[in-house]
Parts: C-alpha cells; sequence; structure tokens
C-alpha cells in the first residue's frame, strides 16, 4: 500500500510545515470567532430544542412526532443533560452547542488528518483536514442531522478505507460504529452505510466481522432512545413528516434535484473539468501550473455565479463550491493507480450516493448535494495532492509546495463562506449588540433583533411563574429555550399553516384536547433578518381554536404577539 506520510520524501520539509501550521491556526481561529455571532429561532434552536424537552422528562417518539428524522437528539441529550445539570437552566445553551459543534469538527478533522497522512504528506494532510473545519454546513454551527450526518459520514469512511487497506480490524470496527450513527442521525442515509459496507467487503472479505460489530455497539449505544419506538410511534411520527409535504416529491425529485445541479452549478462543474484537463496536459509546464493554482480559485468565482438567483449571498453557497471540489476526483480517475481506485470506490463512490440521496430527501433539493459531498471533496483533495507530489506512473511534474497551496485556497475559500452570510441574521458588520441573557447569551446580533428577544423574554419570563406548560406558534422552537415550562405540543416546531396546507393537525389537535397548555404564545410578526419578515395571519389552526372556546383569557395583545392564559 501506499507508504504513510513518515515515509515519504521530506523536500523543503520546514518552510511548507511552517505554512501549512501558519494557515491551519488562522483556519482555526476564524471558525471559531465565528461562532459569536448570528442568531436563528427556528433551525438551530430547534436543533437544541429537541433533546431539551426531553430532559424535561418527555419521552422520543411518544411526545414529539419529528423524532424519526430528529434522531441526531441522540447523540447531542448527554451533554445537552450536562449542561442542565450543572446550569439548572439555559441560559447560554446556544452558545455552548455552538462549541459542541466546534469540537465535533476538531475531532473529525483530526481523524481526517490521521488518515489522509497514509496518502500526502503531514503538513498536505493538516491543510485537508483544516477543510473540513471551514466548511460548515448552511452556516449553522449546531449539532444537527445536517453536520452529525456529514461528520459521521466523512470519518466513517475513511476509517473503513483505511482499514481496508492496513488490514485493522480497529478502524473497521469504528468504521461500523460512525456510519451507523450517521445513518440514524439522518435516517434516509441507511443505503449509503450498506453501500460502504458492501464495497468494504467486497475488497476484503475480512471486514465483514468487525464492521458488522462496530455496528451492532452503535445501536446497542442507543438503545436507551430506540426503546421508546413502538410500532405506532413511528407510523405516527412518519405520517406527520410525510404530511408536512417538503421531504422527498417522488420520483420527478431526483430529476429536479440533477436538473437544479446542473442548471445553477455548470460552471463549477465545466470550471474543475477543464482545469483539469490543462492540469494533465503534457508540455507547458507553466499553464498547467497556472491551471492548478487557479483551481481553487475559480471554483470561488464560477461558484457564485452559479448560485440560485437572489442567494449569492446566503448561506448554503459553499454547498456548491464541495461539489466542485469532489469533481476533481472524477476528473482525475483515468490517472489514478490502482490504490488511489480503491479510495475513489470506497470513499467518493458512497459519498455521492449519499448526495444523491441527501439531494433527494431534503426539502432543500440540490443544496443539500454538497453536504453528502465532503467526503468526496476530501477525498478528491487528497488524491490530487497525491497524484502532484509522489512518485508513480502518472505523476505530475510540479514543485512540492504545490502540495500545500491547494488545499490552502481550498481551505481559505470555505471559510469566506462562513463569512460571507450568516443564517437567519443580517451582514455580520450589523451584528454589534451582544445578547445580555437567556438562551442566546453572549451571542452577537443586530440591535433590532436583540431588542424584540428582550421583549419576547420579558413577557415570557412574566407568565412563567403560576404556569406549566406553554405553546409556541408558529416558527419559534426559541421559545422552548426561554422558559422552564413543558412544551404543550408533540411538535417543537409548527409551521405556518398556508405555506403547509396538508401537514396532519388531526394529532395536534388530539394533544392538546387532553393536555391543554397554560399559556398559548401565538405570534402575529416574528424577527428574521433585518426586519419582521415572517407575518401570520392564519386563523383555524387547533391552537386558535383552542384559544377562543372560552377558556382562555388574553393577558397581552400587541403588533408582534398575543398571549393567551388558561382560565
Amino acid at each position: 500500500m501506499t507508504r504513510p506520510m513518515s515515509e515519504l520524501p521530506a523536500g523543503n520539509g520546514r518552510l511548507e510545515a511552517a505554512f501549512s501550521a501558519i494557515i491551519a491556526l488562522l483556519i482555526f481561529l476564524l471558525s471559531y470567532a465565528r461562532i459569536y455571532y448570528g442568531i436563528s429561532f427556528t433551525d438551530e434552536a430547534y436543533f437544541i430544542a429537541i433533546p431539551w424537552r426531553f430532559i424535561h422528562g418527555d419521552s422520543p417518539f411518544q411526545t414529539e412526532l419529528a423524532t424519526l428524522f430528529g434522531m441526531f437528539s441522540f447523540i447531542s441529550y448527554p451533554f445537552f443533560k450536562i449542561f442542565y445539570l450543572l446550569r439548572g437552566s439555559a441560559e447560554g445553551i446556544v452558545l455552548y452547542a455552538r462549541h459542541l459543534y466546534f469540537v465535533f469538527e476538531l475531532l473529525v478533522a483530526a481523524g481526517v488528518f490521521y488518515f489522509s497522512r497514509t496518502f500526502v504528506r503531514t503538513p498536505e494532510a493538516l491543510l485537508v483536514a483544516s477543510c473540513v473545519i471551514a466548511f460548515v454546513p448552511f452556516n449553522v454551527q449546531g449539532l444537527s442531522y445536517n453536520t452529525l450526518a456529514c461528520g459521521f459520514l466523512t470519518l466513517g469512511l475513511f476509517a473503513g478505507a483505511q482499514g481496508v487497506l492496513a488490514n485493522s480490524i480497529l478502524r473497521l470496527a469504528l468504521s461500523g460504529w460512525l456510519l451507523t450513527y450517521g445513518a440514524i442521525v439522518y435516517l434516509p442515509l441507511v443505503p449509503v452505510a450498506f453501500l460502504a459496507f458492501v464495497l468494504l467487503v467486497r475488497t476484503d472479505r475480512r471486514a465483514f466481522l468487525p464492521f458488522f460489530v462496530g455496528t451492532l455497539l452503535a445501536l446497542c449505544s442507543l438503545t436507551p432512545f430506540l426503546s421508546y419506538a413502538t410500532w405506532d410511534a413511528i407510523r405516527n411520527n412518519l405520517d406527520y413528516t410525510l404530511s408536512i409535504g417538503v421531504q422527498g416529491g417522488g420520483w420527478r425529485k431526483p430529476l429536479r434535484v440533477i436538473w437544479d445541479t446542473l442548471h445553477y452549478l455548470w460552471p463549477s462543474i465545466l470550471g474543475s473539468g477543464f482545469l483539469v484537463f490543462l492540469i494533465q496536459r503534457k508540455g507547458d509546464n507553466l499553464l498547467r501550473l497556472i491551471a492548478l493554482l487557479l483551481l481553487p480559485i475559480v471554483l470561488v468565482v464560477v461558484n457564485g455565479m452559479s448560485a440560485k438567483p437572489g442567494s449569492a449571498t446566503y448561506a448554503y453557497v459553499g454547498h456548491g463550491y464541495v461539489l466542485g471540489l469532489a469533481l476533481i476526483g472524477v476528473w482525475l480517475y483515468p490517472f489514478l493507480n490502482a490504490e488511489h481506485k480503491k479510495l475513489f470506490m470506497l470513499v467518493w463512490v458512497p459519498s455521492g450516493l449519499a448526495a444523491a440521496i441527501m439531494g433527494y430527501s431534503s426539502s432543500n433539493g440540490y443544496i443539500n448535494v454538497g453536504i453528502g459531498l465532503l467526503a468526496g471533496g476530501i477525498c478528491s483533495l487528497i488524491l490530487l495532492i497525491a497524484l502532484l507530489t509522489q512518485k508513480g506512473e502518472h505523476q505530475l511534474v510540479f514543485p512540492r509546495w504545490i502540495g500545500v497551496a491547494v488545499p490552502s485556497l481550498a481551505a481559505c475559500a470555505l471559510v469566506l463562506y462562513q463569512y460571507s452570510s450568516v443564517y437567519c441574521d443580517s451582514a455580520l458588520p450589523r451584528l454589534t449588540t451582544e445578547v445580555a441573557s437567556g438562551p442566546f447569551k453572549y451571542i452577537r446580533t443586530t440591535p433590532e433583533k436583540a431588542a424584540f428577544i428582550e421583549d419576547v423574554a420579558y413577557w415570557v419570563r412574566r407568565v412563567s411563574a403560576q404556569s406549566r406548560s406553554i405553546i409556541f406558534y408558529y416558527d419559534f422552537p426559541a421559545g422552548y429555550l426561554m422558559t422552564d415550562m413543558k412544551p404543550a405540543t408533540n411538535a417543537i416546531w409548527l409551521f405556518q399553516p398556508s405555506n403547509y396546507r396538508n401537514i396532519n393537525t388531526s394529532m395536534l389537535s388530539q394533544y392538546i384536547s387532553a393536555t391543554p397548555p397554560d399559556i398559548i404564545f401565538k405570534f402575529r410578526h416574528v424577527f428574521q433578518v433585518d426586519k419582521y419578515d415572517n407575518q401570520f395571519n392564519d386563523d383555524g389552526y387547533p391552537i386558535d381554536v383552542l384559544a377562543n372556546s372560552g377558556g382562555y383569557t388574553i393577558i397581552s395583545d400587541n403588533v408582534n404577539f398575543v398571549i393567551y392564559q388558561r382560565n
């Protein structure tokens, strides 16, 4: 097999090592500093609120209809439980969750660094691993189904590949564990874990037992949560999720994902292919060198051009960049040696399937393709550097410093995407006000949004003294982090009916009829980015029917929300 990095020629090692260390440190510091900016009342708060309600006594699957596709909460639960035992409240929990995410990314990056040293030198491996830290799906820094699946998938695929190539039972067992976790936190990825297993066993039959043991241990570790998954509860969870109507989409959805990918990202696809063609050409080495240095830079430019109209500043543009990086491996495949082709098959191919499944299963469609392809993008960078710097049949003649230049440019581009936009908040220069208390404590947002948070928190505190349960609607999972009152709903995130007309409301109606909330907190407007973007005018929802049934009294009524208290 390919010799470990420590056995490869050193070249001008000191200069390259110093350069890679400086760039990696810069990526680390910039990525860490970014966690203190921006507030989302929906996705990020939702990823915390689900395990938070379990900590307060609610049961997975039974009292939360999003559990089946929200099993990421099983992974984050122990860490939030520790926070609650130490803190006793949710004050500062969002920043704590972002630190958990950052540590998780560091662990994934450390694993990628360790595994990639089999194929490239230490300075290059360090910069490749920095790309893992620099890429933040949707710029939402939390332990979610997207981030956990992306990390577990990436680490699990590389662990399996090296386990086979190095004949390591421990790494194969680790691969089974990680890929099982990846499939649990993002359930549609089960076929990806199975494909990875098949490819590993096909490469080396001895991989069967350790991978199976790792899978079994992963499932056993989650038994306390999975024990709540009765057939009736699973059916209710599935019925509710499908009624939302944005996951999946029938046979037309894959065609739309393919079309959107080609339509919006064709410059990245063609750009990476053309530059790889120039790099592989024999002849003018200067032209090839320029093409190689331009590869990660041009992907930034064309990716910005190819974003969906009006979305070039939004958080998901970096996903298209990962797609461009991943395609480098496809263009390089004919020039790879036998061992590198094994790496491509064991890492890139399952990652490609993950990209297709995430694009199909997510309401975001083609945008999620980049999340599934992170492992493929990392694999492509490793293969490109290995082809550039190691001796072999298809070795390209380049200066050895090029091996650190390419991944450093890629990592810097991904950090640029982190700072180019803030999920559900204004641009970074406008985030000047630090929230002083509550779940968003220490995080900076706009003065207007901070004022909105304080207004909501004030009223929540007022009604919390003599009440035990509360319900927030619509689109405000963050509310459940502002109080110790239990959620009086079977779905933490209640969607606006006019946007999801087929959503199953009958189970919610039954739930609140059996356990009426003490407080109903209905929003008319929710402050999102630069103004009160969400305006809710829906009536006739089961909660509205309950609030107007005569059993509740209005205790606050203003332009942004109305609060009902149970008589």
